[in-house]
């Protein structure tokens, strides 16, 4: 055990010493995210119920615009399903066109996740506090705007190219919301003096 302690150890000296802080910061943020939302924030969906809210009441206004019409609603649900006997359910938001079901959007789908990823990214990165906070507002509007386009784009899907609509789900989304975040880090860290880390 001590000789893998001291491989590991050997190995993380390797890294420069920047890249050492860097990788300490975003560690120790990634476990005290972890840790707050499984034991405050998930069970209670303190942050995850308004977010979903505001993610499909947004795409419902942006679907009712596009297509020039008011027939499309949001309405929270819950879905149930058994595991292993037992009876589980998720609280869900529904896109509905004409009381038909068109998207599901679960908390996975609110971009809580990308919001604290990129924001981490941000907190670990050395830069004054002003920069800091100027990026974190600006890219968490940019990636929340984002996911709604996202969840609108997925609705036109199934509505008009089902087809399309699991690879679009799956992949094509997800690259240009991930593009986008590592847009936002680089044009953050074109300026960063690291000298000062």
């Amino acid at each position: 055990m001590q000789a893998i302690r001291r491989k590991i150890i050997s190995f993380f000296q390797l890294f420069p010493d920047v890249i050492r802080k860097f990788l300490v910061r975003s560690f120790g943020l990634f476990v005290i995210w972890k840790c707050l939302y499984l034991f405050l924030f998930s069970e209670k969906r303190l942050l995850d119920k308004p977010l979903t809210n505001l993610v499909s009441t947004q795409a419902v206004y942006l679907l009712n615009k596009i297509n020039h019409t008011v027939e499309f609603n949001a309405r929270p649900s819950v879905s149930y399903h058994e595991i292993d006997g037992l009876t589980h359910f998720t609280e869900t938001n529904l896109v509905l066109l004409n009381n038909h079901v068109v998207v599901i959007i679960l908390d996975s789908c609110n971009g809580l996740e990308l919001l604290v990823l990129y924001v981490g990214f941000i907190i670990a990165m050395p830069a004054v506090w002003y920069r800091k906070f100027f990026f974190s507002i600006v890219g968490m509007l940019v990636i929340h705007f984002m996911n709604v386009l996202r969840c609108v784009g997925l609705a036109e899907l199934a509505i008009n190219w089902v087809n399309a609509f699991d690879i679009a789900h799956h992949y094509i989304f997800k690259v240009v919301v991930y593009c986008n975040i590592f847009f936002l880090w680089f044009w953050y860290c074109k300026k960063i003096d690291l000298s000062v880390y």
